[in-house]
């Protein structure tokens, strides 16, 4: 059996010391500095001030390389276009596109401490991805992601 309690919060992504990244804004210097570094994120579709949607995702490098992704899908990026063009749908209908990314305590997995080092593991990060979507799928929240809305 494995029981497991996790401590977590969303914290903004920030285009500088104080204002919050939107989509789609540029990748600024200081998000390459202060988000170089992998992360649990979600996409946030704000109504109102309310919370309409989530996409969460898991990247080894959120600034720059994922943010990037995101606004500069590749041809072959078939995630990253279904998402660009998702949201600029989105903001065509006047919703807001934020970004956040996990900060959680360290935790006890199977025995094992779990730490925000940890995240540099492909498992553990995928692992931390599937809790979150669970997590706000149990919430009632709408998720963006293909894999959850797919009937296959």
């Amino acid at each position: 059996m494995i029981n497991l309690t996790i401590d977590f919060e969303w914290n903004s992504v920030l285009e500088n010391k104080s204002d919050q990244y939107v989509f789609p804004n540029i990748v600024t210097d200081y998000m390459r500095q202060k988000y170089r570094m992998p992360a649990i994120y979600r996409w946030i579709v704000d109504s109102d001030g309310m919370i309409e949607s989530i996409y969460i995702g898991e990247t080894v490098e959120l600034c720059p390389r994922r943010v990037y992704g995101y606004l500069n899908p590749g041809p072959s990026q078939m995630t990253n276009i279904r998402i660009n063009n998702l949201f600029d749908e989105l903001i065509k209908r006047g919703k807001i596109i934020r970004l956040e990314y996990l900060v959680f305590s360290d935790f006890l997995f199977d025995g094992k401490k779990i730490t925000d080092q940890d995240l540099i593991k492909k498992n553990i990060r995928v692992l931390l991805e599937n809790i979150m979507i669970t997590h706000h799928e149990n919430a009632g929240v709408v998720i963006l992601n293909q894999a959850i809305n797919s009937k296959v």
